[in-house]
């Protein structure tokens, strides 16, 4: 697939809406995902940059033959595994809402997973009032696909080039790509794989890529609660090829 070039942040100010991805990016669901394939024998791949269901699934497909029913369990393994395990956000993710709530910018979540699971985290929180959108797997086409954002953006009436996803995986940056909406990547989902995220992430040129919640709480101060215009951390060329998922 021909990359698209990452659209550009025209803001003077606020942007018209921050979404965010849930797990990953805000909730820590990797430590019960790993202590899952600990306790399964599974040995998820330390060299991968990949999402970690991404780095489960490329272990299994290495290993053993798959079907569409195989995929099926094994990703639902992260609903199981996440409904058993108390919710943890990332360090400083708290703080973080906290703040961004005090705003005028609205906020949106967006997961993989159903929306009913997502809000009984989110109250389990006490974020229940947090996010004016929250959508979920039953609400669109799954990721890459477009539809989550643009529902976000159709429900809150935002333009896509005053708005930001902030994700932190591969198709998190295809499906902003694919909507016209710049993004930041957030490389600290996986404690000790921040360089390797970094780096898969750098090729769908985000506005900004973080390594920590702290330096991304930073960036959003400074570029949407305060004076100073966004401007993309990488200028993409038309013609770069499109990083394999």
């Amino acid at each position: 697939m021909a990359a698209l070039p990452m659209a550009t942040l025209a803001l003077a100010h606020t942007p018209d809406v921050l979404i965010f991805d849930w797990d990953g990016t805000l909730l820590n669901s990797v430590d019960p995902l790993l202590h899952m394939t600990s306790e399964t024998g599974l040995a998820v791949p330390q060299a991968s940059p990949s999402h970690l269901m991404n780095r489960v699934l490329e272990m299994l497909y290495s290993n053993h033959p798959m079907g569409l029913e195989d995929m099926r369990v094994v990703l639902g393994w992260e609903q199981s595994v996440l409904a058993t395990q108390p919710c943890q956000l990332f360090d400083g993710v708290d703080s973080m809402l906290e703040r961004l709530a005090r705003s005028t910018i609205p906020l949106a979540l967006i997961s993989g997973r159903k929306s009913s699971e997502v809000r009984q985290e989110l109250r389990a929180l006490g974020l229940e009032h947090t996010f004016q959108v929250v959508l979920g797997q039953e609400d669109a086409e799954p990721k890459p696909s477009p539809q989550l954002i643009d529902t976000i953006l159709s429900r809150l009436g935002a333009r896509p080039e005053r708005s930001v996803l902030i994700g932190d995986a591969t198709v998190d940056m295809e499906m902003a790509t694919l909507a016209g909406i710049p993004a930041v990547g957030v490389a600290y989902a996986v404690a000790g794989q921040e360089a390797a995220s970094r780096e898969t992430l750098h090729h769908w040129h985000p506005l900004k890529i973080v390594s920590s919640v702290c330096e991304l709480a930073d960036w959003l101060e400074a570029f949407c609660l305060g004076s100073t215009q966004f401007a993309p951390r990488f200028t993409p060329s038309q013609g770069s090829a499109s990083p394999s998922l």
